[in-house]
């Protein structure tokens, strides 16, 4: 298939990419997720999206596991009577970028944390992924609130401690209160990006070393148990900013880190040029 729309929504940012014989052009959109307002992407997608009604499109984004969701996203393109809509996860959109056609263990650590057994065709089994306030394991929010607690507890280095009081502009004495007028999960997710930086730093290489021992437990060694399998491959920029300690944590237990990916969005371009 050479002509299609593709859509990889997050919750921050979403990338149209129209996909013709002549190339691909590349379009930034607000973020989407069904679980909260809609709005913003909507009004973004009246503006800019003027489709060719016989090329179909396929959208990729976050919180789209349910039948409901899905068709919120289905019913944002109403007004175009576009011939062929087809909405997915971005867990099966990792899954396909990663995979293909075949079958392994993956895992999204971007701002959640979810993992999943992908059987070439769908998703099998998934473990994890729940939400900010169940369970998002392995992703930049859980890290985040990791990172704050030990910045509040006193078991960071100073010169890391106060970086993150530069970063909020609030001090630590202050910074709850603070932060509960604005429960600002962006704020907190973003912390992650500048930690990256200390990651050879006693106190927080064995922080973040613990946090992934707890998310391969939780989940990734259920799966290669019951599929038994010995790799894995991951998606998002959690995965790819802390590549080397996740490796390190996989090999401990005997298992391999094949891939590590940012975004899947190029990938899946290919992955739907191939189809017919």
């Amino acid at each position: 298939m050479e002509s299609f729309y593709l859509f990889e929504a997050g919750s921050s940012k979403t990338t149209l990419a129209d996909c013709s014989t002549e190339g691909v052009l590349k379009i930034d959109l607000p973020g989407v997720n069904p679980n909260r307002s809609v709005e913003e992407f909507k009004a973004a997608l009246q503006r800019v999206f003027h489709p060719k009604n016989d090329k179909p499109v396929f959208f990729y984004g976050s919180g789209l596991a349910s039948h409901e969701n899905k068709a919120i996203i289905i019913s944002l393109f109403d007004q175009w009577n576009i011939k062929s809509i087809e909405v997915f996860d971005d867990l099966l959109g990792a899954a396909r970028a990663l995979y293909s056609d075949e079958a392994g263990i993956m895992a999204i650590l971007g701002t959640g944390g979810i993992s999943a057994y992908y059987n070439g065709r769908s998703i099998v089994e998934r473990r994890g992924g729940y939400g900010f306030l169940i369970d998002d394991l392995g992703g930049g929010y859980e890290l985040g609130k990791v990172i704050i607690a030990a910045w509040l507890n006193n078991d960071l280095n100073s010169d890391l401690a106060h970086r993150i009081q530069e970063y909020f502009g609030v001090k630590k004495e202050e910074f709850t209160s603070w932060y509960y007028q604005r429960k600002n999960l962006k704020l907190v997710s973003d912390l992650v990006p500048l930690i990256a930086d200390y990651k050879e730093t006693k106190e927080t290489r064995e922080l973040l070393l613990t946090y992934f021992k707890r998310f391969m437990h939780k989940n990734i060694l259920p799966l290669v148990e019951k599929h038994n399998m010995k790799s894995i491959k991951l998606s998002g920029s959690i995965g790819n900013a802390f590549a080397d300690l996740i490796t390190s944590v996989l090999e401990a237990e005997g298992l391999a880190c094949e891939e590590i990916i940012s975004f899947p969005k190029d990938r899946l371009i290919a992955y739907h040029r191939r189809k017919p």
